[in-house]
């Protein structure tokens, strides 16, 4: 199954900007398990970590890509606070992203793929 881990870097006035990163991980452990390695790898750059998972059916956009959406269901801010749900109760905001994929047999990886913030 595929995951996306979404991760904010250094905010405030130095704010360097976001990246996505998409995962293959069996279940809601093993993703949490490679989104806490992104985050120790980069924890001294890193203020925010999302880990996103599918919501709703594959679609497809208007240049015939396939899109697949996902929605932030854990957050990690800092080592001291720890992962926590991403939602009102433990002050997060919602996060929806659409990843937007297609497949290519020119690429080593077989697919191409690129992601928006929703």
């Amino acid at each position: 199954m595929k995951y996306i881990i979404y991760k904010d870097y250094e905010s405030g006035k130095h704010h360097i900007g976001y990246d996505y990163m998409t995962i293959e991980a069996a279940n809601d452990l093993e993703a949490l398990t490679i989104a806490e390695a992104a985050y120790n790898a980069e924890a001294d750059r890193l203020y925010l970590v999302r880990l996103m998972k599918k919501v709703g059916k594959v679609g497809k956009d208007a240049c015939g890509w396939k899109t697949q959406d996902y929605e932030a269901v854990l957050c990690k801010r800092s080592k001291a606070v720890g992962w926590h749900k991403n939602d009102a109760d433990h002050a997060e905001s919602q996060h929806f992203a659409r990843c937007h994929y297609k497949s290519c047999k020119c690429e080593a990886e077989g697919e191409l793929t690129y992601i928006e913030a929703l």
